[in-house]
């Protein structure tokens, strides 16, 4: 949704296909991790500090369905709940991308209208980045237009035939998918 992925094929195809041969993970995935766990758990400890009641990415993960048999899964890291506000934040590693805000407002749009779980709370969302700084994203932002374009690709995502590959040195470069599964991959 926000443009940074040409190649709709490797999207469609991961959306409908879970057990496929994965590329191993390469080491600066492993420090990524290890960097996100730390931003998390400082995150937690802060709202935990100042008195909000919070729930950690297992107990965030929800699955609405956005079209007939069409549906939408995610956990986001962290949601900390004050006496009128539900704050959704999701911690990422590097540079800040358009992505990360069209994710966190696709966590928006689940916990506030598609869960009980928070009723009668203000959901705003927060991006938090390992370099300290925070995006805030206002749910003014989830309206008729997001919903609608979420639709739209969720749509291309749960067709039945798959979209065209858009195979570029950089889109190959992230993706896990082999050369079995993807004959148009560029290693």
């Amino acid at each position: 949704m926000s443009g940074e992925t040409s190649c709709y094929w490797a999207l469609w195809f991961k959306s409908n296909f879970i057990n496929y041969e994965k590329i191993p993970d390469d080491p600066e995935l492993i420090k990524w991790r290890i960097t996100h766990t730390r931003i998390l758990d400082e995150l937690r400890k802060e709202r935990l500090a100042v008195g909000e009641k919070i729930f950690i990415e297992e107990g965030n993960r929800f699955s609405i369905e956005v079209g007939p048999g069409i549906f939408v899964e995610g956990k986001p890291d962290l949601v900390a709940i004050s006496e009128n506000d539900a704050t959704i934040y999701d911690c990422k590693v590097g540079e800040q991308k358009a992505s990360h805000q069209v994710q966190l407002m696709i966590y928006m749009y689940a916990m506030a209208h598609c869960l009980n779980k928070y009723p009668n709370l203000n959901v705003k969302g927060c991006l938090r980045y390992n370099q300290g700084n925070e995006v805030e994203i206002p749910n003014r932002l989830i309206d008729e237009n997001f919903i609608k374009d979420l639709k739209y690709f969720a749509g291309i995502l749960s067709a039945e035939s798959p979209p065209g590959t858009a195979p570029s040195k950089n889109e190959c470069r992230y993706c896990n998918i082999t050369k079995r599964d993807c004959p148009g991959r560029l290693d």
